[in-house]
């Protein structure tokens, strides 16, 4: 009998202390039920500051206008960060909790391995002892049969130990599994937190180098916009007749079919603002009527991720070579299905070149650098095998050279068809 006492001893302990560990997991999960109302607060502040946004950029562009438009985005960057630290927290109760959850689970199992391996032990101390030889030791017939029992009990109680730490054991490689996803969240929840505070000191050093420009003057800016759309239409003519030389035969059979949904949008629920190809705001905005891209609606700072699993071909910002003409900050994936896919306009860049990348992947953030009338996310799709990235001279400023992909008219793709 002082055996299965002692087996029971062996299994109850890890419970006990549980009721202490049990308080500081409900401790844990109430810190993350608080952060609910910090983040809904934050949430109608950031709905707020997008409607004062749009406000001002469906009015005329005036140096005030960009100047307030600057200084909105740069508060909306700000509370988004806020978000971004609290999820972070969050997730980090949530880890601390399911690593004290891991714990438990492991003090079980412990626990579960003494019992087993003393019960075992007693198993094999009685199997070296004859049925004589437990007549001989016990004063009577009803102890040895007694004995007999006991030892049955303690077979089944070893029995009934094993599924238990089967049991254990399962959920415990279940908790792991969700600490290795919470523990990814958290990481990328982390360069998310940097990349959005290093936008806000972007568009902080973007005001002052607009008023150090202009001279805090409403003509000097008027004549910016004017000498921005003269380089915009001079770098147009010139890339389409450097693309107009290229001859590059192409495979039909090298890339998907259209409707194949080769491709996700690269900004869930963002509104398509221009559609690829010959479109009515295309004949008026380019010089060759003929928009390349499909055009997203996104405030700056906005996630821009990977369209489908790729490499990070390029990446490059047009603004340094000549600034205001062409794609400004921009990724180009290349993806085994033979598409690549471009993300012009961006604000920030979250990737290097031959970086792996998952669809969905966070690559960059929207923005409105290069020649853009206002932010949004330009997404081009190309036939990968008819696309290079190569060095385009231009004259809309002189000497400039523009790094960027180019590819014949005919292996520009409408991205709508793969979506």
């Amino acid at each position: 009998m002082l055996t299965i006492m002692l087996i029971v001893g062996f299994v109850a302990a890890p419970y006990l202390a549980n009721a202490q560990d049990d308080a500081k997991v409900e401790e844990l999960n109430g810190k993350i039920s608080d952060h609910k109302d910090n983040l809904s607060k934050l949430n109608q502040e950031i709905d707020a500051l997008k409607a004062q946004i749009n406000e001002v950029g469906s009015q005329k562009k005036t140096l005030q206008n960009e100047l307030k438009s600057i200084d909105l985005v740069r508060q909306r960057i700000a509370k988004e960060a806020e978000i971004t630290a609290i999820k972070a927290q969050r997730t980090n109760d949530s880890i601390n909790a399911l690593n004290q959850s891991i714990n438990d689970k492991q003090a079980i199992i412990e626990q579960h391995r003494k019992a087993i391996a003393f019960s075992m032990q007693r198993i094999a101390e009685s199997d070296q002892h004859s049925l004589l030889e437990m007549l001989l030791t016990n004063d009577t017939l009803s102890e040895t049969f007694a004995e007999a029992d006991r030892l049955e009990e303690l077979q089944q109680t070893l029995a009934d130990e094993i599924t238990k730490l089967r049991g254990v054991s399962r959920s415990l490689a279940s908790d792991k599994k969700d600490q290795e996803t919470e523990l990814k969240k958290a990481q990328q929840l982390k360069k998310q937190l940097s990349d959005q505070k290093s936008i806000v000191d972007g568009q902080r050093t973007e005001r002052a180098q607009l008023i150090k420009e202009t001279s805090n003057k409403e003509s000097v800016f008027q004549a910016q916009l004017k000498e921005k759309e003269k380089r915009k239409q001079q770098f147009e003519q010139e890339l389409q007749a450097f693309e107009s030389e290229l001859k590059i035969a192409i495979d039909a059979n090298s890339f998907p079919t259209p409707g194949t949904h080769a491709l996700v949008p690269p900004i869930l629920g963002a509104k398509i603002t221009q559609h690829f190809g010959y479109t009515a705001a295309a004949k008026t905005l380019y010089v060759s009527g003929h928009h390349s891209g499909t055009d997203f609606g996104a405030h700056v700072g906005t996630s821009v991720m990977a369209a489908a699993n790729g490499t990070v071909w390029a990446t490059g910002d047009t603004d340094i070579a000549c600034r205001g003409a062409s794609y400004g900050k921009y990724i180009l994936l290349r993806h085994p299905n033979g598409l690549a896919t471009l993300y012009g306009h961006l604000s920030r860049i979250s990737v290097s070149p031959g970086d792996q990348v998952s669809v969905g992947d966070t690559i960059g953030y929207s923005g409105n650098t290069g020649y853009s009338t206002g932010p949004h996310l330009h997404f081009g799709v190309f036939v990968a095998s008819a696309t290079r990235v190569d060095d385009v001279p231009s004259q809309a400023c002189p000497g400039a050279i523009f790094h960027m992909p180019v590819a014949p008219k005919n292996a520009y793709l409408d991205a709508e068809n793969y979506f």
